[in-house]
């Protein structure tokens, strides 16, 4: 399966949170080609201001395979990760990034910091300097459009 083809589950994830009263941002964790794990972004559904649709994946994905170690997995999600998920990324040591809309195309959403990139932000860990990893890679952009419009009704993170 391609990146494409990926991101179309990770679409049907993030309309699959909007329908459990979340944000319409969803994620998946990849492992040799097969989807291991499902996040969905619901954090006033859940109480939980962390439960982001990536961290939710993380954490799934880590209780449901027992896998605290994510090297040689691909975490897909619809919207550029905030710097919580990314950050959840690295410590997890998943090798590979991609999402559909970048932080900037989400207009009334705003990111914590102005400029943010998520690509920016990785090559500044200092997680990604042990030599005993891969260098973790980020690919934003597939399915932009598409993840685009999934949060085209959102202000301040809620649906009006």
């Amino acid at each position: 399966m391609t990146d494409e083809d990926f991101m179309k589950l990770a679409i049907q994830s993030a309309k699959d949170a909007e329908a459990s009263g979340g944000a319409a941002i969803g994620a998946i964790m990849v492992k040799d080609g097969k989807v291991i794990a499902k996040g969905w972004s619901n954090p006033y559904g859940k109480r939980d201001p962390s439960n982001h649709g990536e961290i939710d994946c993380i954490r799934n994905c880590a209780k449901e395979n027992d896998l605290m170690d994510m090297q040689s997995c691909t975490l897909y999600g619809t919207l550029e990760p905030c710097s919580m998920c990314t950050g959840a990324a690295l410590w997890a040591g998943v090798d590979r990034i991609v999402f559909g809309a970048y932080a900037a195309d989400v207009v009334g959403n705003d990111y914590e910091y102005d400029d943010y990139s998520s690509e920016k932000l990785v090559k500044t860990s200092r997680k990604l300097a042990d030599s005993s990893r891969g260098n973790i890679e980020v690919v934003g952009g597939v399915m932009r459009e598409e993840c685009k419009q999934l949060l085209k009704d959102y202000k301040g993170w809620q649906k009006q």
